[in-house]
């Protein structure tokens, strides 16, 4: 796995290389938006059903994109930082809960219709997903829970809207599967659905 991880990271950095004497071709985006859990129950389900209680979380998102004329297909790279929380009551009395993904990623978007001030594409990703140590605090003090590597994917829909000549809104819908590879024996699939609001220069 750490051998992907140090190819995915060496191809990016080719991709972008082989670019940089045409920076214009080269567009970097700043953003974030909502992470909605779907599964497993162990992550989704409320505290005081035995659950960590993750429901609708957020994320921060940095990008960047090759814009490159006459091409249906745009590359990117990004990362996102997933911030999961939840809180509830049991027996015990209240426990709040933590977890953070750190997720690092390559994005292929093939555009469908290119509209004058709207360009809708859909796209695919290609995932390495970091969970960091789950937190859970209550009256008894604050335990944690070692986090773990994934591999994943996600497939979406988007579209680029032209807010300005040199500012691009980039409205995205995703659906992530967040660790196809390298599970565990009995782990359940964490999937999760992304909703992306990207502002590139």
């Amino acid at each position: 796995m750490k051998n992907f991880t140090l190819s995915l990271l060496t191809l990016l950095l080719i991709l972008l290389s082989s670019f940089s004497t045409n920076a214009q071709l080269i567009k970097f985006g700043i953003g974030g938006g909502l992470t909605a859990l779907s599964s497993p129950d162990s992550l989704t389900k409320s505290i005081s059903d035995g659950g960590l209680g993750f429901t609708t979380n957020y994320h921060f998102t940095v990008m960047a994109k090759i814009d490159i004329p006459l091409i249906p297909i745009t590359p990117g790279v990004f990362i996102d930082y997933h911030y999961l929380k939840g809180s509830g009551s049991t027996n015990a009395g209240n426990i709040s809960t933590e977890q953070n993904i750190f997720s690092l990623g390559v994005e292929g978007q093939y555009n469908i219709i290119p509209l004058p001030l709207v360009k809708p594409y859909a796209l695919v990703d290609i995932v390495y997903n970091h969970f960091g140590n789950i937190q859970v605090s209550g009256a008894g003090g604050t335990f944690s829970f070692i986090g773990y590597n994934r591999y994943g994917a996600a497939i979406g829909v988007g579209a680029v809207v032209t807010a300005l000549p040199a500012i691009d809104l980039d409205v995205s819908l995703k659906y992530n599967f967040m660790n196809l590879v390298g599970k565990d024996s009995g782990e359940g699939s964490i999937n999760a659905t992304t909703l992306n609001l990207i502002l590139f220069f």
